[in-house]
């Protein structure tokens, strides 16, 4: 799958933004509701908070975030410790079906993770993920909080939220929209990991990992 930045982000994604929602809702959207997370609450297809807040102005007037020099710090320090070896176990919601037949698929597995910083403001995450109910193995790579996608986002030192946004070419033709906001926390030798993606604007998978140094 190949990704673009912001600049090639147009009006050619698929979307079905209800432009009456943008009126109840507030760009303060952007943190607020990222803060919620967790397989339990997660409702397939349900649109984005960011979609709610902008509107048709969500799929083209995103911009890249521009952090404080202090916050700037603060992430720096907080992805510094995030470089480790971790295992734990992980999670993931799956949606299917259509918004109004949705069927949500759920599964868990023992993760062994390595987490690298490989560029200023991106974390690799190496995982390898074992479930034991199907007797398979997987393992995945993921790039996290690439400075270039991510279009908003807050910092403590024990706490990390994005919302960054890819743009994925299709094996079959066509482009489509991914948000994906991610909320990273470290407490000593505990980091928890949760990712909610967006297709296009509506929710479409959620994981979560729950780990602790190795």
């Amino acid at each position: 799958m190949d990704f673009v930045v912001y600049s090639d982000i147009t009006a050619s994604f698929n979307h079905k933004a209800n432009p009456t929602m943008t009126k109840r809702y507030s760009l303060m959207l952007f943190l607020m509701l990222m803060t919620s997370s967790g397989i339990s609450q997660a409702q397939c297809f349900q649109p984005s908070p960011n979609l709610l807040a902008m509107g048709d102005r969500y799929y083209h007037q995103l911009q890249p975030h521009q952090w404080s020099s202090k916050d700037e710090k603060i992430k720096d320090a907080l992805l510094d410790a995030a470089e480790d070896d971790w295992k734990g176990d992980y999670s993931e919601s799956e949606c299917f079906g259509s918004d109004k037949n949705p069927r949500e698929v759920q599964r868990t597995a023992s993760v062994k993770a390595d987490i690298t910083n490989v560029m200023k403001g991106t974390l690799k995450l190496s995982a390898w993920k074992k479930f034991a109910a199907e007797g398979k193995t997987e393992s995945d790579v993921v790039q996290l909080f690439d400075e270039r996608h991510v279009f908003s986002g807050d910092v403590s030192k024990t706490n990390l939220r994005t919302a960054e946004v890819h743009a994925a070419r299709l094996a079959g033709g066509g482009r489509r929209m991914d948000e994906i906001l991610s909320t990273l926390e470290i407490n000593g030798d505990r980091l928890t990991l949760t990712r909610k993606i967006y297709y296009n604007g509506y929710l479409g998978r959620v994981e979560r990992y729950s780990l602790q140094r190795d």
